[in-house]
């Protein structure tokens, strides 16, 4: 991928998504994010800090992981407010109350 951000940007994005590798790889059942998944966050983290927020929608097919993607946004939301020193972090998530099968 050919990045349209700062080297800084990019370093920092690339730092915070292997710290987040290594605590979901630690901390849950799940082994590490799937390629697609760390596209996505790279994209969205990004344009988060770049333009210091950020609004959207994510939509990928069933089963590709889109609920962890979620957790591991809004986590990396969270670590960047804290290491920024603010303290609004404003974070919605809606998921269907059925499974879809």
């Amino acid at each position: 991928m050919v990045s349209n951000y700062s080297s800084e940007i990019t370093n920092e994005v690339n730092e915070l998504i292997n710290g987040l590798r290594s605590l979901i790889s630690s901390h849950s059942r799940i082994k590490d994010l799937n390629k697609y998944q760390r596209e996505c966050l790279r994209i969205i983290l990004s344009k988060y800090i770049k333009d210091r927020g950020l609004r959207g929608i994510v939509q990928m097919p069933t089963g590709t992981g889109k609920t962890v993607l979620a957790a591991a946004i809004i986590l990396a939301m969270y670590i960047l407010a804290e290491k920024r020193r603010r303290n609004k972090l404003v974070a919605v998530y809606f998921a269907p109350r059925q499974v879809i099968r």
